[in-house]
């Protein structure tokens, strides 16, 4: 049997900080992706995603480094990293050559609100999964 997430399970078990490992058991990870996005764009999702989090009284582990070293890069894009376990949701950001970590940012899962649901639909283009 083929193995469709193989280079981002490599990727994972690669590069995962110790921020991460701490956190969350790296086989329990579900849902794992990876996709390519443009730097300055992904500081503007994240400092969005920074205020949804801390209005919904929750806080984004690795944030304050992360959006940092996000500011500090001056290639174009980046990679990211996605994936959660029961707990835990995570991106970990990687140079766009994929051979170093930016950063990573975690967040404890909790169930949202129909309204919430919404306003990452219609604001941020999050495609919630049942």
């Amino acid at each position: 049997m083929i193995d469709n997430n193989a280079i981002e399970k490599e990727i994972l078990n690669s590069f995962s900080p110790n921020l991460l490992r701490r956190l969350i058991l790296l086989d329990s990870v579900n849902s794992l992706f990876l996709i390519k996005k443009s730097r300055i764009r992904c500081i503007e999702e994240i400092e969005v995603h920074y205020e949804n989090v801390k209005k919904n009284n929750g806080h984004i582990i690795g944030y304050r480094s992360l959006k940092k070293r996000l500011k500090e890069n001056k290639e174009n894009n980046v990679y990211i990293l996605s994936g959660n376990n029961e707990k835990y949701g995570f991106d970990l950001y990687l140079n766009e050559s994929k051979s170093c970590v930016i950063g990573v940012a975690i967040i404890k899962l909790r169930v949202k609100s129909s309204d919430e649901i919404k306003w990452g639909r219609d604001v941020l283009g999050i495609k919630h999964h049942k």
